[in-house]
């Protein structure tokens, strides 16, 4: 039995082969999408400032739950950008790109760069994000965005 994408355990989550012809890409997207913006749900805004969500891998200060956001929505934005570029080119980014490659370097240079807003500007940047790299992804072939190089 397959788990639920919205409740079940993230160890069952990642078991999944999410690039398989026989998933559904774009309603597992909407469904791992709701997970992720109805976690924080009732939490107040100072909540989302308090750091210790997690560690720094660069070294850096602990991240608050706000910067995660803010960290997948700078990163939808980047890849509607490398989207549309790769439907373009064919060419997708690679490692090196990204500080060479240290991506948790990159990640913390990433952090802010205009992202610190109040949790419901937040959600609205992070949704118009999404929608951006969506609208950029549904142009390209399945076999394209289930492929690695996506």
């Amino acid at each position: 039995m397959t788990p639920d994408l919205y409740t079940g355990s993230l160890a069952d989550l990642r078991s999944i082969d999410f690039r398989s012809p026989a998933r559904d890409v774009w309603a597992d997207e909407s469904a791992v999408w709701a997970r992720f913006v109805d976690a924080p749900a009732g939490l107040d805004a100072a909540a989302w400032a308090l750091s210790g969500a997690s560690r720094s891998d660069a070294g850096g200060p602990d991240w608050s739950l706000a910067d995660h956001l803010a960290h997948v929505g700078a990163w939808q934005e980047i890849g509607a950008r490398y989207i549309a570029e790769a439907g373009r080119s064919g060419r997708w980014p690679r490692d090196e790109e990204f500080e060479g490659g240290d991506f948790d370097a990159f990640n913390e240079r990433l952090r802010g760069g205009g992202w610190q807003l109040a949790p419901g500007a937040l959600r609205g940047r992070l949704e118009a994000a999404r929608a951006a790299a969506l609208a950029e992804a549904r142009r390209l072939p399945l076999e394209t965005v289930r492929g690695r190089d996506a």
